[in-house]
Order: C-alpha cells, then structure tokens, then sequence
C-alpha cells in the first residue's frame, strides 16, 4: 500500500469525505435513537405492509452508527466506503419512490427532529452525499492508500470536517426553510383563492 505522505492531496480529501460521511451517518443514527421518528407513514405510502416499523428502525439505527464507526476506524475502508454508497444510494431511490407517491410526511431521516415534508432538498442532499461517497469509494480502490484511524489524523481534518458540517448544515435547514415558508405561502393563497370563489 502507498503512505499516506505519498499520496498526497488524494489521501488528505479522502480522509475529509470519509469522517464526514462518517459524521453524516452518526447523526442520522443517534439522530434516529434520541428522537425517534415513525417510520410507518413512510413504510406505508411505498406500499409496504410492516407491521414492525420500530424493529426496521432499529435496524436503521445499528446500521448506520455501525458503519459510522467504521468508516471512522480505517479498518477495511474499501468494504465500508461501498457499504456507505449502497446506504445513501438506497435512501436516495427511497426518497425519489416517495417523492412519485406524493408522500407529504417527513423522511424521519434524523428521527423526529427532521420535521420537513420530503422533496427535492432532501432528494438533491442524499445526491450530494451518494457523489461523495462515491468519490471517496473510488478513490480507496485506485490509489489504494494507507487510512489512519480517526484517532491517528491530524487536527486540521476535524477542522475542515467541523466547518463542512456547519456550512452544510446552515444551508441545508435554511432551504428548508425558505421551501417550507413558500408551500405556506401556496396554501394560504389557494385557501384563500378557494373561499372567494365560493362566495361568488
């Protein structure tokens, strides 16, 4: 395997992209575990009839802390980083299905916290990280470079890693927002636009 040093800018973006998505998957998780959201509504409107929705959601939840910690460790990268990308890949086909069905309901893909109705933001949020993944995947397998543990790597990753997260983070909920402001909008025009057509 080529050092971490021989690798050079390769190895340092690739150590970025994996404890972010490392971060990314934490979060759901624990996300999932404090503040549990229902995935019923969610199982339901893709057709699915599971009667067992807190058993799926803790599936959920060791799936990706699990591999949240693993991505973090270093160890076998090459299989977590692809384990990764079919986690993000499948929410995002998941999201794209509810998107078709008209699902109006949040995704609960942060537990309960994540309160926005699911639409194109979420949908463009999974794309960004599925690139990403990907990106870090295909880059394990060609350059085949030494992955420190977490532990092991200098302070500036966490510090890019910090400010990707809050930048992310800021941008993300702020369009939720400002979508979530404008479907009020539409609704209060519309009901509006309904009650005086009826009084005429």
């Amino acid at each position: 395997m080529k050092s971490l040093s021989a690798c050079g800018l390769l190895a340092v973006d690739g150590n970025v992209t994996r404890i972010y998505l490392a971060s990314i998957l934490l979060l759901s998780g624990t996300g999932k575990l404090m503040k549990r959201g229902d995935l019923t509504p969610v199982l339901q409107a893709l057709g699915l009839r599971l009667n067992r929705s807190r058993l799926l959601t803790t599936v959920l939840i060791l799936c990706e802390i699990s591999t949240g910690v693993w991505l973090l460790t270093g160890l076998w990268l090459n299989g977590a980083l692809v384990v990764t990308s079919t986690i993000l890949l499948t929410f995002t086909f998941v999201l794209f299905g509810l998107v078709q069905k008209a699902y109006n309901g949040p995704c609960a893909c942060f537990g309960s916290l994540d309160r926005y109705p699911v639409g194109r933001i979420q949908i463009t949020r999974n794309l960004f990280l599925t690139s990403l993944s990907l990106f870090a995947t295909i880059e394990s397998f060609q350059y085949d470079c030494d992955q420190p543990a977490v532990w092991e790597l200098p302070p500036e990753t966490f510090l890019v890693v910090g400010v990707g997260l809050v930048l992310t983070a800021i941008l993300y909920y702020g369009l939720l927002e400002i979508e979530d402001f404008r479907n009020r909008a539409r609704r209060i025009t519309h009901n509006r636009y309904s009650h005086l057509m009826r009084i005429d």
